[in-house]
């Protein structure tokens, strides 16, 4: 019988599924992984652009230092005296500033300091980059520091060895760099006279770049990879909407099959008493069958002893008493063939099933003989098995349906095959008849009917298979080599083993 179905779990199943707030929550954490995914690429390349900017100005100054060591060390370089090459008024009595070639040309000194001005004029000019030389103590008055660079030259006075600020210069944004210009010993031959030694810090050089070319870049970028990711976002919750509403669709589709799954139980419920209910009541009308039949048969036994006794060499009086006492080993298997039917347990006793045999065949002796039909048994003298003599209409219906069915094949076996633990069954017939294969599962099933086998209202091989289930057995049909049938039964020996 088919086991209950727990309402409480049931009806527990019936609510719905708290999509709509999973589906939002997801869509909060995929948006929330994308804005800080976009803010993560905002400041990472604003970092890697300020660094980049920060690595040329640097660059540049190295540059600047690099070259004015280079001058230094020559002791500055002289250069044709010209519109570009004008005398440095800021060297005059400190050096030999100016002197003339064996050719007479006239040729004026180009120190560290005076270089870096004319490499910076022509910075701007070309690039728009800015630089300039500058000291807390200048010796030509437009290298005074402004703000900014005298709190950097302060600084650098400190112990700081690097100032820089974003500013604006001519409503330009610009990004200004400044490092410290240390006394190195060729410096002294200009700068001594001030009070510098060798490691002083004398002043600084500054790069001011323009920023707006490389943040234009930057911006750029970013507002690409914040579209790609507005787009990646957007199919991210367009398949989150698409795929909650599947699961929406599903969890109705999963409601539904509730309420007809509940419908059904209820429907099973009913059925399943309706069935006890027949069941009962099958069992009642088999009882009072049975005992409404044994007083009649009581009455015709005891008149059938009485003639036996007057007549004991009748053959008709001794086979209406045999008859009349297997019509009450019928009545008393009736119960029991009734509740293996229902699949219920019944009462186990020790039965030796060739005398059972024996006793079945002698009840188709008449039959056998009308069909010409021979009978050949391969039985031992005792087979002693825990089961109860109902067992004996396994051997009724097998047999049966071999007379009846398998006439033709002139020859009947029965065979019993013993083994430690099991006992099994086998009665053989060599009919034309040979059932198919493929009818095999549905043989022993409640009402088989098959017009090619058989005609009868299906319930004998049912009933061997419910005895067999009973007593944890199996009945089984297999072929008959080259015609004819094998019907077999096979049980343990002690079923509650």
């Amino acid at each position: 019988m088919p086991q209950p179905i727990d309402d409480t779990k049931t009806l527990k199943a019936f609510h719905r599924l708290p999509l709509a707030w999973v589906g939002f929550l997801l869509i909060v954490i995929w948006t929330m992984f994308f804005v800080w995914d976009n803010v993560s690429h905002r400041g990472t390349m604003k970092l890697l652009t300020m660094r980049n900017i920060h690595n040329r100005a640097a660059m540049g100054i190295e540059n600047v230092i690099i070259f004015r060591r280079w001058n230094a060390l020559h002791g500055g370089v002289f250069v044709p005296i010209n519109d570009y090459g004008v005398p440095n008024p800021y060297l005059k009595g400190l050096v030999e500033r100016d002197l003339a070639t064996t050719h007479g040309d006239s040729l004026t000194m180009i120190n560290p300091a005076y270089m870096t001005r004319q490499y910076f004029d022509l910075l701007e000019k070309d690039t728009r980059f800015r630089g300039h030389i500058t000291s807390l103590r200048p010796i030509r008055p437009k290298n005074a520091p402004d703000s900014w660079e005298r709190q950097a030259l302060e600084s650098f006075e400190k112990g700081s060895t690097e100032a820089s600020v974003i500013t604006e210069l001519d409503s330009t944004s610009y990004f200004r760099l400044m490092r410290p210009l240390v006394t190195e010993k060729p410096c002294l031959k200009c700068h001594q006279q001030q009070g510098y030694k060798e490691g002083d810090i004398r002043g600084g050089l500054s790069i001011s770049i323009p920023i707006a070319g490389p943040l234009a870049l930057m911006n750029q970028d970013i507002h690409r990879r914040t579209l790609f990711d507005l787009i990646v976002w957007m199919l991210g919750v367009a398949g989150i909407l698409i795929g909650f509403s599947k699961l929406d669709k599903a969890d109705h589709y999963r409601l539904e099959m509730l309420h007809r799954l509940m419908k059904l139980k209820r429907k099973t419920d009913r059925l399943n008493r309706e069935l006890e209910e027949t069941n009962a009541l099958k069992l009642m009308l088999i009882d009072t069958m049975t005992h409404d039949l044994r007083k009649p048969l009581q009455v015709i036994s005891g008149f059938s002893e009485l003639a036996l006794d007057s007549y004991p060499d009748d053959p008709y009086i001794t086979r209406i008493d045999q008859n009349v006492t297997r019509v009450f080993e019928t009545l008393n298997d009736v119960t029991i063939l009734a509740q293996t039917a229902l699949g219920e347990s019944i009462p186990l006793e020790e039965v030796d099933l060739v005398p059972i045999v024996q006793e079945v065949s002698g009840e188709f002796t008449n039959l056998l003989e009308a069909e010409q039909l021979s009978l050949k048994m391969d039985i031992p003298q005792r087979c002693i098995v825990k089961a109860h003599p109902v067992i004996r209409e396994v051997f009724r219906n097998y047999l049966s349906n071999a007379v009846k069915y398998a006439a033709d094949g002139k020859q009947v076996d029965i065979t019993i095959e013993e083994t430690a633990k099991t006992v099994t069954i086998r009665i053989r017939d060599y009919g034309s008849t040979q059932i198919p294969e493929e009818k095999y599962p549905e043989l022993f099933t409640r009402h088989f009917q098959d017009d090619e086998i058989h005609h009868g209202r299906g319930l004998g091989l049912f009933i061997v298979a419910q005895i067999a289930k009973v007593l944890n057995g199996k009945a089984w049909v297999e072929p008959n080599r080259p015609q004819g049938n094998v019907f077999a039964f096979s049980i343990p020996r002690n079923p509650r083993e």
